[in-house]
């Protein structure tokens, strides 16, 4: 799936490879570090700008994958990793469409087919939008959008919108929407930007 996408802001893969019966990629190397890396732990909380030089060419990849019938479905910190463009500034890049899928409708439908059984759940709870932890045959773009979402709040506040001691409260919480206002856990926040966060 992901070879089949060319955006500068997802990492491409140029070939498949088989040795002994195992197949692997071949991708471009990015350097630089997942998105992960710069939240919590004392880290700083980004500025707007910090999160529109992210967040925007991410979205832009995302909404090409989406016009190509390609649903994400992992977005996370873990996949979004901060590269460089040749002149040292910013190329975020969307990585890992290892669970992807590719749908049998264009936007709106929803209609999703692979090799995966239709009801079966896959992404990281966290950031699993309510229909895909109810599982895959109900998932479209907007499940992605939720994600990406989980994600900049997490950016944006230093804390994950859903987080407890085992998955099934992670999943509870996901579910029932229990999360905290951004505002609450960063006072100045723009209005505009919590509006997009919680409308996601």
């Amino acid at each position: 799936i992901q070879a089949q996408l060319r955006h500068p802001n997802i990492a491409a893969v140029t070939d498949v490879i088989v040795d002994e019966g195992i197949a692997g990629l071949l991708m471009e190397l990015v350097e630089g570090e997942p998105l992960e890396g710069h939240i919590g732990d004392g880290k700083p909380l980004p500025s707007t700008d910090e999160v529109h030089e992210v967040f925007l060419p991410v979205l832009s990849a995302l909404g090409y994958a989406h016009d190509q019938g390609i649903v994400h479905r992992d977005i996370k910190p873990a996949n979004i990793i901060l590269g460089r463009h040749p002149d040292g500034t910013l190329q975020p890049k969307l990585l890992d469409f290892g669970i992807a899928k590719i749908r049998a409708d264009l936007p709106g439908g929803g209609v999703v087919k692979g090799m995966t059984r239709q009801d079966q759940a896959f992404g990281t709870p966290g950031y699993m939008s309510p229909e895909q932890l109810q599982g895959a045959a109900n998932v479209d773009p907007r499940s992605d959008v939720f994600s990406l979402s989980a994600t900049l709040y997490e950016y944006v506040t230093g804390t994950a919108p859903y987080d407890g001691p085992t998955e099934f409260l992670i999943m509870k919480k996901v579910v029932e929407g229990d999360h905290r206002p951004p505002r609450e856990l960063r006072p100045d926040i723009e209005p505009a930007l919590e509006a997009a966060i919680l409308r996601g």
